[in-house]
């Protein structure tokens, strides 16, 4: 909430926190400074349950190593946040934004636009996973919801169609499905915010905010258990 008003320039002073509306109605009133429609709190929703902490992965292992030393849980959540936001974690869904802004803004062929990507060996956001080398089941939740729901996203559906457009090209080449590299839930989920009302330089922090129960969960599970302080052992070759 203060990101998005830092980002746009405006202070928080008025909040819609209360008894008469939703929670997350709230939040997003408070952040426009208006109600949202009801679409708006669907998709912001359907965000945060699609991106809440699901494993023992880079940022929920740094919250757990700075809760061993007996630091804060402040502290250890934002060590986290400061491990999310790289390109590589959480950090890949604010990139794969600007770069559908890019191909929006700019009117590019996505067809030329991937063909320069490989050419230059460089990384295409929104494809590929650590895990999953088959598609990913949040990518494909969220794919159906941008087809199924389609009047939803009507005020939005340029960008909608970009990203679809970049799946079915990915798709038809050899050189991604040989790799593995299917869909990820970044390609998607930056539509669902968009919607909400956020652009790209929000889902980043809104994935933070998503994430932060679990890493609080995994910071009081290791503080109950007493575990030593984390140090790996080094081996020297």
């Amino acid at each position: 909430m203060y990101a998005q008003k830092y980002a746009i320039s405006e202070p928080v002073f008025k909040t819609f926190f209360g008894t008469k509306h939703r929670f997350f109605a709230s939040f997003l009133a408070t952040c426009f400074g208006q109600q949202c429609d009801d679409v708006a709190e669907e998709m912001l929703n359907k965000f945060l349950i699609l991106h809440a902490e699901h494993g023992l992965n880079c940022s929920t292992a740094t919250v757990r190593a700075v809760a061993s030393s007996g630091a804060d849980p402040f502290n250890a959540v934002a060590a986290g946040i400061c491990a999310f936001s790289g390109p590589l974690h959480g950090g890949a869904s604010g990139a794969v934004g600007l770069m559908i802004d890019d191909i929006h803004d700019n009117s590019k062929n996505i067809s030329t636009f991937i063909d320069e990507l490989v050419e230059r060996k460089q990384r295409l956001m929104g494809f590929g996973h650590r895990i999953y080398k088959q598609p990913d089941p949040r990518a494909s939740y969220m794919s159906d919801i941008l087809i199924k729901q389609k009047a939803k996203f009507d005020v939005i559906s340029s960008y909608v169609n970009i990203s679809q457009e970049l799946a079915s090209e990915v798709s038809k080449r050899p050189y991604f499905s040989q790799r593995g590299l299917y869909p990820n839930p970044d390609l998607f989920n930056g539509l669902l915010l968009r919607r909400a009302g956020f652009k790209s330089h929000m889902n980043t922090a809104l994935l933070c905010f998503s994430r932060a129960a679990g890493w609080l969960a995994h910071y009081y599970d290791s503080i109950d258990s007493k575990a030593p302080i984390l140090r790996p052992q080094e081996l020297y070759l």
